[in-house]
């Protein structure tokens, strides 16, 4: 039982160093992106690349919030001592504002990244069909992750 409780954990710390991974990745990929777009490098339309990345990244990123919070909430179940990590968080009250600042980093980081580079990299009335097809992966993408979003901010 002890080996199980440990496994989680290790789990749980692997699956958040993914996430603070996946934030400087999307960052970093978004941000030289739209470096080089900003300085003539390259044409507005790789702006859409980094509008799929950064909806993904985001997507997986939520992935693993949602498997911490589930091994978080298996552990509180089976495993009941006092004091506990998990018996301090259920009575500490996580005040409404850092909810708000936390989820409206991560949403910007990943699904406004995604949107900014939608909108700047929309293809122009003559483009071919590879760029639109482009362009609707990504507003796909972020219309998924914005409903994951959501939907996660109601758990």
């Amino acid at each position: 039982m002890l080996a199980e409780f440990s496994a989680l954990r290790a789990e749980i710390l692997q699956r958040t160093q993914q996430q603070q991974a996946l934030v400087a990745l999307d960052l970093t990929v978004v941000g030289t992106i739209a470096g080089f777009v900003i300085s003539g490098r390259a044409d507005p339309e790789l702006l859409l690349v980094a509008a799929v990345i950064s909806a993904m990244m985001g997507l997986l990123w939520l992935d693993h919030h949602i498997s911490i919070m589930r091994m978080g909430r298996y552990i509180d179940e089976l495993w009941r001592w006092t004091p506990s990590w998990e018996a301090f968080l259920r009575e500490e009250r996580h005040e409404v504002s850092w909810q708000i600042v936390f989820w409206s980093a991560i949403v910007t980081v990943f699904l406004g990244g995604s949107v900014a580079c939608l909108v700047v990299g929309h293809p122009g009335g003559h483009a071919n069909a590879a760029l639109w097809v482009l362009w609707a992966a990504g507003v796909l993408l972020a219309l998924g992750l914005a409903a994951m979003y959501r939907r996660a901010l109601r758990a």
